[in-house]
Formats: C-alpha cells, structure tokens, sequence
C-alpha cells in the first residue's frame, strides 16, 4: 500500500514541479520546445518564476499537492487579487506555535490579505521544540504574544480554533513552561466574534484564564471541547457552573481534567464513578419531540443539547456533593 502524502511531501512535490517549470520555461524561450505550450500554459509557468521556492513550498504545505491551488495562490500573491484564492482554498489554517513560524506565516499572509476568509485555525506545539526551547522567558513570551496578537486581528471570519500540546499529562516538582499560553491570552483580547468551535486539549492553564477566554466567547461559542487539562490555580468547579449557567453550547465533550495540589496532578471531578463505569441518559422535549442526551463516566463528560449539557454538569455537582448542585434544575423544569 502506497504511503500517504504529508504536508512535506506535498511542499517538495510542488516545489519540484515549480522547478521544472521554470526549466521547461526556459527551455520554450531558447527554442527547444517551440509550439508545444499555449499562452494560458506560458502565463501560469510566470506565476510559480515570480516567488521564491521558500514561499512556495510554505503555500504547499497548505494547499497539499493541488497543483491549480497553487498557481492560483501565487498569482494572487503576485497580483494583489485575493479573493479567488480565499474562495476556494484557504478555509483551513495549520500553524506551529513557534515564534519564528508565526512570524513566517505573519510576513507572507497577512500582506496579502488572506486571513480574511479563513474559518478553521490549529495550533500546535512540535514535540522537538519542547525539548530544545524554553518558552519560560518572560521576552519571548511577550514576543510571542505580540506576534499572535497581531496574526488573530487579520482572522477576522474564524469560526473554529484548535490547541494542541504535546507536554506530558503526569509530572511531579515544577511546572514545565505551556508554549501555548500567549496564544490563549491573545484569543481572550482579541474576542473573535464569529467564533462557534473552541477545543482545548493538553496543557498547564490558569483556572482564570480559561475562565475569561470562554467568557469572552461566551456570545457565539457552540462547540466546546477541554481535555486533558491541569488548572495550576485551583479546583474547575466554577468553570464547569460557568458553562452550565452562562454558555449556549450545543456539544459539549470534557476529558481529564485535575488541578495541581503539592506539585502533584490531582483529578478535578470524577462523578462518583469508579473506571468503567457510565451513565448514559437520553432526553425528548414535552412539546417539540427534540431529542438530546449526555454520557459521562469516571472524570469524562459528553452531552449533545443546550439543556442536557445543562443537567449532566449539575447531575456531577449532585454526585459529588458540591455545594454548586442547584436542586432546581431537573428534567421536567427544562421541559423534557
């Protein structure tokens, strides 16, 4: 079975064909293949000479081995006309959350004027700058922080946004530094308006952070999704009533999550259920026959509906005894 194309390959597939055409271009010119290209062919050869392989091969990693995307992506870099390109193709945007990459995608994007159509963005954090960098410095963090601030601003249509660390889950002693902090405190300033999708998943957050972050999103937000979190500033519990009370979610997943406690990771909620063991409820509206259900289990939650969402974090507050539990809020007051 054929390997699959990565994103590397895909760069160096179309930089090499872009290479070739410039070969071939150049051979049409000495004579050497007179009569075989038209005009049209002529003029998207001119478009993949105009750019630096560099910048090419990053637009490839992108696009993937669409060879039209491509050409479309450098006419318009060279052009000045983007709105064919954010069309079609830059709907989805990938980025290392790693000064020098932000920076990158900073100098060529957002000149252009491409980050207007995007509507997915992913963050992520390479294992291998983990191992090397330290993101402790308080310099960098603030460089970091400047450059995402200023990337997000051009992101004005974003509607999903996704955070993935690669940092371990169980530790003991000091906290590693989370590359992905700035980031989080960007997004919280910059208060994306069209934002409906947030996943957070793996990190070292502040209870507080995340707090304002969802607040800031609170309007739009729809889809949320926190997993294997460590909040360094306390217990979740009024985290998970915020969202009970404040969101208009219609998904809802959690996974992991636990708060330090004597530089040990500590599990935040675990339902009162030992592994293994679930509770699975489905829900349908007394008027308009809607249905809606959660599942949730040992420190894990999953719930599709404003109101199940609803019920299955106050039936954790009522399981564990938190003094969060509202009495009130059952199936027949929500109207199932």
């Amino acid at each position: 079975m054929a390997r699959p194309m990565t994103q590397t390959d895909a760069a160096a597939q179309v930089v090499g064909i872009s290479q070739g055409a410039i070969n071939q271009d150049a051979a049409i010119n000495q004579g050497a293949t007179t009569g075989m290209h038209s005009k049209g062919e002529d003029e998207q050869i001119k478009h993949l000479q105009g750019l630096p392989n560099e910048v090419i091969g990053n637009i490839a990693a992108h696009l993937g081995a669409d060879l039209h995307a491509l050409r479309l992506a450098c006419k318009d870099l060279l052009y000045g006309s983007q709105d064919e390109w954010n069309f079609r193709h830059m709907r989805f945007f990938s980025i290392a959350l790693v000064p020098g990459r932000i920076q990158q995608a900073k100098s060529v994007f957002v000149p252009a004027e491409c980050l207007s159509a995007v509507k997915s963005l992913c963050f992520s954090v390479p294992r291998y700058e983990q191992l090397v960098t330290s993101y402790s410095n308080e310099d960098r963090a603030i460089d970091t922080f400047g450059l995402l601030e200023e990337f997000l601003h051009g992101c004005t249509t974003v509607q999903s946004v996704s955070v993935h660390n690669c940092l371990r889950r169980q530790f003991e002693g000091p906290l590693p530094p989370c590359p992905s902090l700035p980031l989080l405190r960007a997004l919280r300033d910059n208060r994306p308006r069209a934002l409906k999708t947030f996943v957070l998943h793996t990190g070292f957050y502040p209870v507080s952070l995340v707090f304002e972050l969802l607040e800031s999103m609170e309007v739009n937000l729809r889809f949320l999704t926190i997993q294997a979190i460590n909040f360094t500033d306390g217990p979740a519990d009024t985290l998970l009533a915020f969202i009970r009370d404040r969101l208009n979610l219609r998904e809802l997943h959690i996974n992991s999550w636990a708060h330090i406690v004597d530089f040990k990771s500590k599990e935040a909620f675990l339902g009162g259920f030992a592994p293994g063991r679930r509770e699975h409820k489905w829900l349908r509206d007394e008027l308009s026959r809607k249905r809606e259900h959660y599942t949730m289990g040992h420190a894990w939650l999953e719930a599709m509906g404003l109101r199940a969402i609803k019920l299955a974090i106050n039936r954790i507050f009522q399981i564990d005894g938190n003094d969060l539990y509202d009495a009130s809020m059952t199936q027949e007051a929500l109207g199932f």
